[in-house]
């Protein structure tokens, strides 16, 4: 295999994936598996004279799965053996406020939603994060749930630490009992906070159930404990939503937000709730707008760069252990026969079979082509490759949006180990491979078995997962300091 990958310096990591990053349009999966690998092993010497060891491996594993994540999402493979890089775990299931269109309160015939209440409970995480934290660049702590009503939270925020796994979290702080010092010592970069209002009337309209003058107070003891602690973060972000009934609040918010010592507000439009009630109406084409207030980005960083202490090396050292080119597996059952064949066929120089649907080349270095398309035009849902989101319950779903009776998005009713390639995740990635053999796997499934993903309108229109908050970290944290900006648009930028 004539890569050159030996003629590079052995410390020149962004040259090294600049080079892997230039075969993925052209080179057959295998060949490519084992390039990775090579990097890895070449690069792991050099990196470790630089930096503890545990960090010189967790920074490979995590950078070699992007290379491959992007690979098999490019290539729309249907198995992969890539790990989701952007984490999305729900602490509660269940909220106290009552907001309208919510999972939990939403009203009359629509309230179809499937959200069992329950807790996440320490055991269950532990095995998500260990499958899966060594290889994320970011972990959000709220899907439809209010995430402080788990005592175990901070708990969780910590754990996650152990693969420098940076969290962040929405709350709408409506809560009598918070241990601000322990969400302080958490070490949560960043928290959002959902306040729709600048007075308690205006507030209620929409989070029914609240209490504003609790929320504001919250604030003030939230932000008394950073100082007390002398702790920069969780970053606080004020987040309002913009509809009619607020609109004229939008100054007072401004000046409440600069006086409350929080870091940031943004007054953002919210997606439509009238299905569900009608009396609230959003604000039309209001641009999303942000305001800082007492940012301090070199202690953000540092924030960041501590989480590399105290990293879990007997996990990261036991994923490392494991070559990429040993996780394949004959996959007959999926369709892949492509890449089966060229796991057999190493040392045989290929080329791509331009009448596969999970071998059409397509340019990687065109930066603008960030959507997979298929061969009838469909865009390829990214959500499907770079995002695992699990419930409370511990039910794995594609996304953020909500399973119903007639949604069916839990791909896996309790978390177990490889549950990224339930055979729900392997039929929806498939009906964008290849439609025409996605129709006839589920020709005779009842439509219980059948993933949302292929009647979803949003996925064939807009993707709203990138890999800019990737972007972010690579900049922010320490652990990415020797990445030239070149290999760090190739890792991000599709």
């Amino acid at each position: 295999m004539n890569t050159h990958l030996n003629t590079i310096d052995s410390t020149c990591l962004s040259q090294a994936i600049l080079l892997v990053n230039s075969k993925i349009s052209s080179m057959p999966f295998g060949q490519f598996v084992s390039l990775v690998d090579m990097l890895v092993e070449r690069y792991y010497p050099a990196l470790k004279l630089d930096m503890p060891e545990g960090q010189a491996k967790l920074l490979l594993l995590k950078l070699s799965n992007l290379l491959l994540s992007k690979y098999e999402c490019v290539h729309k493979h249907t198995t992969l053996i890539s790990h989701p890089f952007s984490l999305i775990v729900d602490p509660a299931n269940g909220c106290s406020l009552h907001c309208p269109a919510c999972v939990h309160t939403s009203s009359g015939n629509r309230k179809n939603f499937i959200w069992p209440g329950g807790f996440l409970e320490e055991d269950l995480f532990l095995a998500f994060l260990d499958e899966y934290g060594p290889y994320g660049f970011d972990l959000y702590f709220a899907n439809y749930g209010e995430p402080l009503l788990n005592k175990l939270t901070p708990r969780f925020i910590q754990m996650a630490r152990r693969f420098a796994l940076p969290t962040f979290s929405s709350t709408s702080l409506s809560l009598k009992t918070i241990n601000f010092e322990e969400l302080v010592l958490s070490g949560l970069p960043f928290l959002i906070l959902s306040i729709d209002g600048a007075t308690s009337a205006t507030y209620l309209q929409y989070r029914r159930n609240g209490d504003f003058a609790l929320v504001i107070d919250n604030i003030r003891k939230l932000v008394a404990a950073k100082a007390r602690m002398n702790s920069y973060t969780p970053v606080l972000h004020w987040q309002f939503l913009v509809f009619e009934h607020n609109v004229h609040e939008v100054k007072e918010v401004k000046e409440l937000a600069a006086t409350m010592g929080v870091n940031q507000l943004s007054l953002i439009p919210p997606y439509p709730v009238a299905w569900d009630e009608p009396t609230i109406s959003i604000t039309k084409d209001w641009p999303t707008e942000t305001l800082l207030f007492h940012c301090d980005m070199d202690a953000y960083k540092a924030a960041l760069d501590r989480m590399l202490i105290d990293l879990d090396n007997e996990v990261i050292n036991r994923h490392f252990l494991r070559k990429w080119s040993d996780r394949i597996k004959p996959r007959r059952e999926t369709g892949d026969e492509a890449e089966v064949m060229a796991v057999k066929n190493l040392a045989q120089p290929q080329v791509c079979d331009a009448t596969s649907a999970a071998d059409v080349p397509i340019d990687a270095g065109d930066e603008n082509k960030r959507l997979r398309v298929g061969r009838d035009g469909r865009k390829c849902c990214d959500w499907l490759y770079k995002n695992v989101t699990m419930d409370a319950t511990g039910r794995i779903m594609p996304c953020t949006r909500p399973p119903s009776v007639d949604v069916n998005l839990v791909f896996a009713d309790n978390y177990k180990e490889g549950c990224f390639n339930s055979e729900s995740h392997r039929l929806a990635r498939q009906f964008f491979q290849n439609p025409a053999d996605y129709s006839a796997e589920v020709v005779d499934k009842p439509a219980t078995e059948i993933p949302f993903c292929s009647r979803c309108p949003h996925a064939n229109t807009v993707l709203d997962i990138d890999t800019q908050h990737v972007r972010q970290h690579l900049d922010n944290i320490r652990l990415y300091k020797s990445l030239s900006e070149e290999a760090k648009a190739v890792l991000t930028d599709w």
